[in-house]
């Protein structure tokens, strides 16, 4: 008989999906990638009188080495005859960068009397954290994410917990003294690790399995049938290549390269000499700025921009300065179509991980240097960026 909510042992299992790619095993890592967690589904064991006139919500506790983030979890609600129920359809911890240390999590869930008031409470709370920690995210800093915002996170979220701490017919269905859930990168192989925390019979890790479609995940399954006992939360933690949201110099490091494709374009077309090309490509630090002085100025901001990982910043200023490079030898080599030779040739080997020409693979290294250098994050146990590991880590990461 499945266990009923709020009793049994706290567990937690680490489930895989059958990835698109197969051989991708490799762990996070730091300086390189960035971990996103989405809360995905809850299920509650509504046998007896569990949920009877009660809403339930909860909390969720994350901490990334020194960074802690807290965000409520909503209302548990089913609909249309649902069995079990989505949380949000957005991420608890937006894609961050991976500091390279362990991975905690605690969650925390409680039923209370019924209260439309509170209950609407609880929801905007728990969305109004979720916003608080996505700021935090997208606007860090050298030292890391604001402090002020994560302290605003954490002041919403001990208001989700103090209504439900006080709540009439309270019934604490998981606790964090329960279990707290420490991960390591070595747990988390390929693009996506799936973590269900649960409380109830002690059951087998193997019998494991989720239903739905892509990212769409309705079910988990235990031994085919649907899981039913006592309650779960289930998570996904996902490693990333790419920060994956606006940056504020995206559109002027596109009209950059655009303009300087246009310039090489004008002057085959012998719409401009040589020389005027060798003025625009030349930085002067003067006014008005040259297009060189504005290319360099785009990646200085990616280079101190601490909401990329490490990887993604070489990638994003080192592609606009190598093409500054080619452009500026091409041109003291009075040949247009050396620039567009060299341009394609590397994008093509640095899609398929190999050294790009001379003058790029200069450029790159360079920016791997400057960036590194910059970098308050830097995991000294991570090997640096440099020689044929630049070119074959390079290919994961789109241009800017």
């Amino acid at each position: 008989m499945p266990t009923e909510a709020g009793k049994g042992e706290h567990h937690y299992y680490l489930i895989k999906r059958p990835a698109e790619n197969p051989n991708d095993t490799a762990e996070i890592e730091a300086r390189k990638h960035y971990l996103g967690i989405d809360a995905v589904r809850w299920f509650v064991n509504k046998q007896g009188t569990i949920l009877t006139n009660r809403i339930a919500s909860g909390t969720v506790h994350v901490s990334l080495a020194n960074e802690t983030y807290e965000a409520g979890l909503g209302l548990y609600q089913l609909e249309g005859g649902a069995r079990t129920a989505p949380i949000f359809d957005r991420p608890v911890l937006p894609n961050r960068i991976y500091p390279g240390d362990k991975i905690t999590l605690r969650i925390y869930l409680r039923a209370i009397q019924q209260d439309t008031l509170l209950g609407g409470l609880l929801r905007e709370m728990s969305k109004a954290s979720l916003d608080v920690i996505a700021g935090a995210v997208g606007a860090a800093t050298a030292t890391g994410p604001m402090a002020v915002l994560l302290a605003a996170g954490a002041s919403l979220t001990s208001g989700v917990r103090e209504i439900l701490n006080q709540g009439k017919r309270g019934l604490t269905i998981l606790d964090p003294e329960g279990l707290e859930i420490t991960l390591s990168a070595a747990d988390l192989r390929g693009h996506e690790t799936y973590l269900l925390i649960h409380r109830g019979m002690n059951l087998a890790a193997s019998q494991f399995r989720l239903a739905g479609n892509g990212n769409n995940i309705t079910d988990v399954l235990y031994a085919d049938a649907p899981l039913e006992d006592g309650a779960w939360c289930l998570f996904r933690l996902r490693r990333e290549d790419e920060f994956g949201g606006p940056r504020p110099w995206e559109q002027e490091a596109r009209s950059a390269r655009a303009e300087l494709d246009a310039l090489m374009t004008q002057w085959s077309l012998d719409g401009v000499t040589v020389q005027e090309v060798r003025e625009q490509l030349k930085p002067k630090s003067g006014q008005p700025p040259s297009l060189g002085d504005r290319i360099l100025g785009v990646i200085q901001v990616i280079r101190t921009d601490w909401v990329l990982a490490e990887r993604e910043a070489v990638a994003r200023a080192g592609m606009l300065k190598a093409r500054l490079d080619l452009a500026q030898q091409a041109a003291r080599a009075d040949n247009f179509q050396l620039y567009f030779d060299l341009r394609d040739e590397l994008e093509t080997k640095l899609k398929d991980g190999l050294r790009p020409p001379k003058t790029a693979a200069k450029a790159l290294s360079g920016e791997a240097e400057q960036v590194h250098g910059t970098r308050p994050l830097t995991d000294a146990t991570t090997p640096a960026l440099e020689g044929e590991e630049l070119w074959r880590t390079l290919r994961y990461v789109g241009k800017a």
